[in-house]
C-alpha cells in the first residue's frame, strides 16, 4: 500500500535512533513511525512537507530532522524539515544547484552550491538555528567546473573532507572545525579521488580519513590515510592497479575497498588500516572466469603522444596474444565515454569500463593491436588537461584520437590500411566525429549510443533533467551566438556526413536514459540521404549500457563480424562493398 507499485527514490533510511523509517515515494517523503514498526502492528504513516518532488534525503544525527533535495519547478533546492512538528525549518532559495548535503552535528548542514552555468562552486555551512550561511570555499572557472567530491562529514560532526581545485589539481581538503584548521592533504600533481562514485571515508572515531589518489603514478589509484590529530599522511596500498571506495571496519582496524589490477577485475578486498600490510590487499571475492589466468591477459604499456600545442596525450598500448613483431596486425583505437573519465593500468572499478576492458582483452586474443586513448577533456591529469576542449568539442579530443590512430600506423607491426575506431557514449560520439570529419584516417567506425547532433541531445537532456547546471553549454562558450556559431557546428558530426567514406556500424537501445534514441534515427536519415555505407541496429527496451546478456552477445557478434570483414581481411579487393 505504501509504495503502490512505485519504486522508492533512493534508499529506505532508518532514523539514527532506530524508531522511524523514511522513504520517498512518487516524489513525496513518507515517514513510518511508532512502536508498531518494531512489534508488527499497523505502522503510523505520515507525509512530511516538501515544496516539490523529493530527490534524496538524510536524517540528522539526533533523528529530529531530515535534510532533503527537491525540485521546485525547474529549480533544485535544499531544505530541512522538523519531524515532530512537520515544519520546513530551512530551505535554499537560489537559482543555483544545491547538492552534496551532509550533517555537521544536529544543527549545522554542509551544502554545495553550483551556479547555473557551472562556473562558480561554493562549499557552505548553514547554521540551522538562525539560517545563516558561511562560505568555506569558493572556486571559479569560466570554462565550466566538473563535479568534484562533495563534503563527507566525520561521524563526530566536527570535521569534513572534500576535494578542491588547488594549483590545477583536485586535492583532498580536510576542514577541522574543532581545531579551526584547513589542511590540503597531498601537494603536487595528483587527483585525490578514484572515480566519479568514489568518496573518502572516516574512521568511526573521526580521527582518520582514507582516500584514493593517483599521487606518484597518474594511471593508478592507491589508498592513503590522513591522521587528523598528527597530520601524518601514509600510503596504504602499492600493488599496481586501482584501489577505491574505502570503508573502515567498526573497530577501525581494517579497511575494505574495491581493488583492480592488470590481472584481476574489480574485487572486494581488505587491508590493515594502520599501514602494516606492506602495500598489499587481501581479496575476499573472485569474479574472474577460470580461463582468465594471468598468462592469458595482456598488460597495458602506457605511452604519451604529442598532441596539439605540444601537450602530451596519454594512452595505453596493447599487443595481441602470441605477438610476433615480424607480422602485420590490424588495429583498433578504443575511446572511453564521459568525457570526464580516465582509463587505468588494468581493469577499471566502474562497471562499464571494466566490461569494455574485458572485451578489449578478448580482441587481443583475436589478433588486434589496441590503443586506449585518454583524450583531453578527461580526468586524471589535472584541470588544464580536462578543460582543454573548451570551445573545441569534437576538435581537441578528435585530434587526440586521430593522432592515436596515426601512432598505431607508425608501428612496424601494424597495417596502416587496417586501423579502426570504436567506443560507447562519448566514445561513440568520437567515432562518429572521426569517420565524418577525418574520413581518411580509419578503415571502420563502430558507434554505440553516440551523439550525432549535440544540440538536439542537449535539448533532450534539459527536458529530462531540469535545473541541472549547464556544464556543456558553458564549455561551448555559452548560448549559441555569432562568437561561437562555428563551435556549435563543429561539435555535431551530422553536419559533416558528406565526408563519410568508410563503413559505419551503429548500435543503440530504444530506452537509453543518457543519449536520446532519436540520435540513431538522425544517423539513419542523414546517411540514407547521402548514400553512405552504414548499418544501424536498435535494441527495443535497452538502456545506455545494455543490460541484457543476449543483447551484448548480439552486439559483440556484429562488432566481431565488422572487425573481421574490414580489418582482418588483408586484401582490400575482398572486403565487402557495403556494411549490410
Amino acid at each position: 500500500v505504501l509504495l503502490d507499485g512505485q519504486a522508492p527514490v533512493g534508499d529506505l533510511k532508518w532514523s539514527p535512533d532506530g524508531r522511524m523509517l523514511a522513504v520517498s515515494r512518487g516524489g513525496k517523503l513518507i515517514l513510518l513511525g511508532g512502536q508498531a514498526i518494531l512489534v508488527g502492528g499497523e505502522p503510523i504513516l505520515r507525509e512530511l512537507p516538501a515544496p516539490g518532488p523529493v530527490l534524496d534525503f538524510w536524517w540528522s544525527p539526533d533523528s529530529a530532522c531530515i535534510a532533503m533535495l527537491f525540485l521546485d519547478g525547474s529549480q533544485w533546492d535544499a531544505g530541512v524539515v522538523h519531524v515532530a512538528s512537520r515544519q520546513l525549518t530551512w530551505r535554499s532559495r537560489t537559482h543555483d544547484w544545491e547538492h552534496g548535503l551532509a550533517w555537521l552535528g544536529s544543527d549545522k548542514l554542509s551544502v554545495v552550491r553550483i551556479s547555473e552555468d557551472a562556473s562558480l562552486r561554493e562549499y557552505l555551512v548553514v547554521d540551522l538555528k538562525d539560517g545563516s550561511e558561511e562560505v568555506l570555499e569558493r572556486e571559479m572557472s569560466p570554462r565550466s567546473l566538473k563535479p568534484e567530491v562533495v563534503p563527507v562529514a566525520a561521524p563526530t560532526g566536527d570535521a569534513a573532507a572534500y576535494t578542491l581545485l588547488v594549483e590545477g589539481w583536485a586535492h583532498l581538503v580536510v576542514r577541522d572545525f574543532a581545531r579551526g584548521t584547513r589542511t590540503v592533504v597531498l601537494q603536487g600533481d595528483s587527483e585525490d579521488y578514484g572515480h566519479a562514485d568514489d568518496r573518502p571515508a572516516w574512521s568511526g572515531d573521526g580521527r582518520y580519513v582514507a582516500f584514493a589518489s593517483n599521487y606518484g603514478v597518474l594511471q593508478q589509484r592507491h589508498l592513503w590515510r590522513f591522521d587528523r590529530e598528527t597530520g601524518e599522511v601514509r600510503q596504504l596500498t602499492s600493488e599496481p592497479g586501482t584501489h577505491v571506495n574505502p570503508a573502515f571496519a567498526p573497530d577501525g582496524k581494517l579497511i575494505a575497498c574495491i581493488a583492480c589490477s592488470p590481472w584481476r577485475s574489480a574485487e572486494v578486498a581488505l587491508l590493515p588500516a594502520d599501514g602494516t600490510g606492506g602495500g598489499k590487499v587481501e581479496r575476499l571475492t573472485n569474479s574472474m572466469p577460470a580461463a582468465w589466468v594471468r598468462e592469458a591477459i595482456t598488460e597495458p604499456q602506457h605511452i604519451t603522444i604529442t598532441g596539439a600545442e605540444g601537450l602530451q596525450v596519454h594512452a595505453d598500448l596493447f599487443v595481441p596474444r602470441g605477438f610476433d613483431p615480424a607480422k602485420q596486425y590490424p588495429a583498433l583505437v578504443y575511446i572511453h565515454g564521459g568525457p570526464v573519465r580516465q582509463m587505468r593500468c588494468g581493469w577499471h572499478p566502474m562497471h562499464a569500463y571494466g566490461f569494455f576492458y574485458s572485451y578489449n582483452q578478448y580482441l587481443l586474443h583475436q589478433g588486434y593491436v589496441i590503443l586506449s586513448v585518454d583524450y583531453r577533456g578527461g580526468s586524471g591529469y589535472g584541470v588544464a588537461y580536462e578543460q582543454a576542449n573548451y570551445m573545441k568539442f569534437a576538435q581537441t579530443e578528435l585530434d587526440d584520437c586521430v593522432r592515436g590512430g596515426r601512432y598505431l600506423k607508425s608501428l612496424p607491426y601494424v597495417d596502416e590500411d587496417r586501423v579502426g575506431i570504436w567506443g560507447i557514449s562519448y566514445g561513440g560520439y568520437m567515432a562518429l566525429a572521426a569517420m565524418t570529419k577525418r574520413p581518411d584516417e580509419f578503415a571502420l567506425g563502430v558507434n554505440i549510443a553516440g551523439v550525432w547532433d549535440f544540440e538536439q541531445w542537449d535539448r533532450w537532456l534539459a527536458g529530462r533533467q531540469p535545473g541541472l547546471p549547464r556544464f556543456y553549454e558553458t564549455r561551448w562558450g555559452g548560448p549559441k551566438g555569432e562568437h561561437n556559431a562555428e563551435v556549435y557546428r563543429q561539435q555535431s558530426p551530422r553536419y559533416f556526413v558528406e565526408g563519410l567514406k568508410g563503413p559505419l556500424l551503429n548500435l543503440h537501445g530504444t530506452a537509453d536514459e543518457s543519449v536520446d534514441f532519436a540520435q540513431l534515427d538522425a544517423i539513419v536519415k542523414d546517411c540514407t540521404e547521402h548514400g553512405k555505407d552504414f548499418a544501424a541496429i536498435y535494441y527495443p527496451g535497452e538502456t545506455h549500457l545494455f543490460h541484457n546478456r543476449k543483447t551484448w552477445a548480439d552486439a559483440f557478434r556484429r562488432m566481431d563480424g565488422a572487425f573481421e570483414r574490414y580489418l582482418k581481411c588483408e586484401d582490400p579487393a575482398r572486403r565487402p562493398a557495403a556494411m549490410i
